[in-house]
């Protein structure tokens, strides 16, 4: 791939550590080894740098703008850590998912994460500097999925956010019509570390973005929190 002479430049942060694909289909899907990955410092809070991986198609054209997906998490490295043993953009299924998606032609973004206001830095790093990471700023998409969903949710249903195209929502924690669970669920969130301890209603989603919404009819939360606590 061609980068602008101007594009930002991979950081000191180490590239994601390869993972197998093995168990997984995607192992068969072209090209997925072959995707470059870029990390890059997208804010510093208190001399503390937080970096993105950008993960590009294998072969781009030097002045290709592409829409991008950014991969929303809900709650901070630390508490990720404590979950699953490392930072949400470096665990298995974020780079295997950010792989998949740029062997298909977009490109996708994870990213580190201290604070609930680090996806709004992300995407605002993003979009001014569009054009040197090669991606189209006005077509944006969300993806989330489990206690991710609050953030991407609120952050989806603010105004002014246009340039967003698309969301994902799969399998995320999001309230039912009749809001049931809604003590349960909020309080799984806030004992996870989530950054939205209080999940939006049903009700208030944008009906003018295109969602895409997985849930499973017979869900049962007292079931999932006795597998997690």
């Amino acid at each position: 791939m061609n980068q602008p002479a101007d594009a930002p430049q991979p950081t000191n942060t180490a590239e994601p550590r390869p993972q197998s694909f093995k168990t997984s289909w995607a192992d068969s899907y072209p090209d997925m080894h072959k995707v470059v990955v870029q990390n890059v410092t997208y804010r510093t809070v208190d001399d503390t740098s937080l970096t993105m991986d950008v993960y590009y198609p294998p072969v781009m054209k030097g002045d290709e703008r592409l829409p991008a997906v950014i991969f929303v998490f809900g709650y901070t490295d630390s508490a990720a850590k404590r979950l699953v043993g490392s930072a949400l953009k470096d665990y298995g299924q974020y780079t295997s998912w950010g792989r998949l998606t740029a062997a298909s032609g977009l490109i996708a973004l994870t990213y580190q994460t201290q604070q609930p206001d680090d996806l709004e830095a992300l995407v605002e790093y993003t979009r001014k500097n569009a054009a040197s990471m090669n991606i189209d700023a006005d077509r944006v998409g969300l993806w989330s999925c489990s206690a991710n969903g609050p953030t991407a949710v609120s952050f989806a249903m603010q105004p002014g956010r246009e340039y967003l195209k698309c969301a994902v929502f799969y399998y995320a924690h999001m309230l039912t019509p009749d809001a049931k669970y809604r003590e349960q669920t909020n309080g799984m969130c806030a004992s996870r570390g989530c950054y939205g301890a209080e999940l939006r209603d049903v009700e208030e989603l944008r009906k003018d973005l295109p969602l895409f919404v997985v849930r499973a009819g017979c869900d049962e939360v007292p079931f999932v929190l006795s597998l997690i606590h």
